[in-house]
């Protein structure tokens, strides 16, 4: 999500290439005015009146209406993920990264989904949300 911000700022600012130390300068900036929330990959910016204890997670209605994975944030996989688990009663984790990424709408999802989707399960794992016992995951 920040390399998306990233694009946002330089199409907005009329930049057409941004290097890297100014780059890394711009995001450093970022996360000094506005503290985002870093947990592994993932890094969320806040608004203020942002609840931060959602439990909700948005789906696309059409394809055309898909986000791309890195554009969503950790507790909206996190959340789809608690969803999956328990609604199954327990799902093997591979299972559960595939059934996730295709509530987002990837009908194939790659590996850089499920890379980024396994990720947000170890997370919810790490959190207590998810229980993962020899590889099934449930909901305590």
């Amino acid at each position: 999500a920040e390399e998306h911000l990233i694009a946002l700022y330089r199409k907005a600012a009329g930049i057409r290439r941004l290097m890297e130390p100014k780059k890394k300068l711009l995001i450093s900036n970022l996360r000094g005015l506005y503290s985002p929330e870093i947990r592994g990959n993932f890094v969320t910016y806040w608004a203020e009146e942002a609840d931060r204890e959602m439990t909700t997670y948005r789906v696309a209605e059409s394809a055309k209406d898909s986000r791309d994975i890195a554009c969503i944030p950790l507790i909206e996989i996190v959340n789809a993920c608690v969803d999956v688990a328990e609604s199954s009663g327990s799902v093997p984790r591979e299972t559960c990264a595939v059934a996730v990424a295709k509530l987002f709408g990837f009908k194939r999802p790659g590996n850089n989904v499920i890379t980024i989707v396994s990720s947000a399960l170890d997370i919810a794992i790490e959190d207590g949300k998810i229980i993962d016992e020899n590889g099934n995951l449930m909901v305590g």
